[in-house]
């Protein structure tokens, strides 16, 4: 048996003996199961030397410029980290634990593919069974002697050497996930999810009050019954306390989880008068309020024609991004290393894959629909960034103001958020003031003309959704003003 499927077993009988003695000693029985630590599982101590090696093998005997290099250290990468969140995650989420436990297995099978495709295209040997040296290679990986000294070792060895010594590791690593994956199916087909262990700690609950309770009214019919008889000596009163006393210790618990609930009613219903009152206020105050980020909100400035600013019409460099990887990461989660940081490589081994300085332009006001024919039918996502020198004023505000994006506007400025805009055919504005740079700035606009159907236009409509920053009309479509120094009411 490996050793991964030991441990994991070993969770099991550990979680049992558990709940068994905090039955028999009356305390609360926990639906959380005890797990190991995953720095202690025999397969990720493979995997984190297969990601040591393989990262001393990419960069010394692949190509700097060669993608494979990156592809490999992240299948090596993803093998070990996906199996520490796994076991992280397997608290609350026996799918969790599976799916990432499957994840790792996956990127070391894409791992082994990348070795042997090194193997094979450079007419090197991968070593069979009936190979003379590996037997021996195989009794060293499974050996506690290698993780002592493997670091040296590669060091020794030639690129055929270590590439049929990861090999080897990796098909082991292969083999303690496939156990691994067996005895967690087997887990969760014996004891259940989060949520029936969440639902059985619950029923057993209930029941021990039950059993408290009843325990308790037989004792008072008991006591009944002895006054009944006319017992003497009996002191009734005092018992009387005695038995109020245990009552309100056993319902102590039930009256705080009352008395919460109801602060917590109390204060939901506070919070939603406060934020109806002030909704009502900011409406009346401002009729023309946008949908924007609540980082940096500000009303809808007026009289754009005669404010002191600069334009920032004209030509924006632009990037097409279909699947959105410059806003969100592989967890669908705002990438903090999108494209909105317009960063540029400073090593070879940096990946970044994008270049707003290489990208071709288009004309704003305007939609990219119009202007590039291979764009005449695109919904989604649209970067666009634009550069200029802008010298800051003590005293003054900068608002950066568009006409109108269609129809949905992330906006960056040096990097940083300035605000989100919803709604294709409205204006709206930030204020960049602690933003902007003396000197050189730059701005880059997520536009992302999806139909929705809660939006308008819906999914069905009679006009075209033509994306871009698209206003025309007499002030500036993009500006920056200065207002005066003190900000405006309204």
């Amino acid at each position: 048996m490996s050793q991964s499927n030991q441990s994991g077993q070993n969770c099991q009988s550990n979680q049992r003996d558990l709940n068994s003695q905090s039955k028999q000693k009356g305390e609360k029985i926990t639906f959380l199961p005890q797990h190991g630590h995953y720095r202690h599982l025999r397969v990720y101590q493979v995997t984190e030397m297969i990601y040591d090696i393989t990262y001393y093998f990419a960069q010394h005997y692949l190509s700097k410029g060669d993608r494979t290099v990156d592809q490999m250290v992240q299948a090596a990468r993803s093998g070990k980290q996906n199996i520490a969140e796994g076991n992280q995650a397997a608290a609350t989420s026996s799918e969790t634990e599976i799916k990432l436990t499957n994840v790792a297995k996956a990127s070391l099978e894409e791992l082994l593919d990348d070795y042997e495709d090194y193997l094979r295209v450079r007419k090197l040997e991968q070593w069979g069974s009936m190979h003379p040296r590996y037997e021996k290679m195989r009794q060293y990986a499974q050996s506690d002697k290698i993780k002592k000294e493997y670091a040296k070792t590669v060091q020794r060895l030639n690129d055929e050497e270590i590439a049929n010594l990861c090999i080897t590791l990796i098909h082991q690593a292969i083999y303690m996930l496939h156990k691994l994956l067996q005895t967690m199916q087997d887990r969760f087909v014996k004891e259940g999810g989060i949520k029936e262990r969440m639902y059985q700690s619950r029923v057993e609950y209930r029941s021990n009050q039950s059993n408290q309770s009843n325990q308790s009214n037989r004792s008072n019919q008991k006591n009944r019954r002895m006054m009944g008889r006319g017992i003497k000596n009996f002191d009734y009163s005092e018992e009387c306390t005695n038995f109020a006393e245990k009552d309100i210790t056993n319902n102590k618990e039930d009256m705080k989880r009352f008395l919460t609930k109801v602060w917590g009613i109390l204060a939901m219903l506070t919070l939603l008068t406060t934020g109806s009152k002030a909704h009502a206020m900011k409406t009346g105050e401002n009729a023309l309020a946008m949908k924007t980020d609540e980082r940096i909100q500000i009303p809808l400035i007026g009289n754009v024609p005669g404010r002191q600013g600069m334009t920032l019409n004209g030509d924006w460099q632009y990037i097409v991004d279909v699947q959105e990887e410059g806003y969100y990461d592989y967890r669908m989660k705002e990438n903090r290393w999108g494209f909105f940081l317009n960063a540029k490589p400073q090593r070879p081994e940096d990946l970044i894959e994008y270049d707003f300085d290489k990208s071709e332009t288009m004309r704003v006001p305007g939609d990219w629909n119009t202007q590039d024919p291979r764009l005449f039918f695109y919904e989604g996502c649209v970067w666009l960034k634009r550069d200029f020198h802008y010298e800051k004023q003590i005293g003054k505000r900068a608002l950066l103001h568009f006409g109108a994006v269609n129809y949905e506007a992330v906006v960056y400025v040096n990097g940083k958020k300035a605000g989100r805009h919803e709604g294709g055919f409205t204006g709206f504005c930030f204020d960049v003031t602690n933003l902007l740079h003396d000197g050189n700035n730059f701005v880059v606009v997520k536009v992302d003309n999806k139909r929705k159907a809660e939006n308008v236009p819906t999914l069905i409509f009679d006009w075209w959704n033509y994306g871009g920053i698209t206003r025309r009309c007499h002030p500036p479509t993009v500006a920056l003003h200065r207002p005066p120094e003190q900000p405006e009411s309204r």
